[in-house]
């Protein structure tokens, strides 16, 4: 029985990201659904990001991240220039998470497309994105999809 590759924080996620680091003109990323769930392979990834000057597209879809992780991650993110399309779908951010993430985002003004669908945001996590909405000046594409208690929050009307 085959059995599916997941990077997790062995030494196979190690050495991933320290190839990553060298790989200058790498235009995109995506480590969707690959078992990044704690907190080393984020760091790790979020030490080897800055030299992805050339990095257009990161997808970690289907990732556990959580706050730890997105904070990891954040400080990585702003060092790239130019990055258009983030994709962390189904990432656990919660609300805590989409505050680090909001940190990030301000320096992200190239930023076409975000994707959040399913990061199981509340209200207060929406808050803060939707802050930070205004710094993404050529932002074209935003899903915030499946978060339920962003989506039943807006979707009832405003008491009186």
């Amino acid at each position: 029985m085959e059995q599916d590759w997941a990077l997790g924080d062995g030494k196979e996620g190690r050495d991933l990201m320290l190839a990553l680091a060298s790989s200058t003109r790498l235009r995109q990323l995506a480590l969707c659904n690959t078992n990044i769930t704690t907190v080393q392979t984020p760091k790790l990834l979020g030490a080897a990001l800055p030299s992805l000057t050339a990095l257009e597209a990161l997808d970690l879809s289907c990732n556990r991240l959580g706050a730890a992780g997105a904070r990891s991650l954040a400080a990585g993110l702003v060092r790239l220039p130019a990055l258009t399309e983030l994709n962390l779908r189904a990432t656990a951010l919660h609300d805590a998470g989409a505050l680090e993430l909001a940190r990030a985002l301000v320096s992200m003004a190239s930023l076409k497309s975000l994707i959040l669908r399913n990061t199981q945001l509340h209200v207060k996590g929406a808050s803060v994105l939707a802050a930070a909405l205004p710094s993404l000046t050529a932002l074209e594409a935003l899903d915030l999809g499946n978060n339920r208690r962003v989506e039943q929050n807006f979707a009832s009307p405003p008491r009186a």
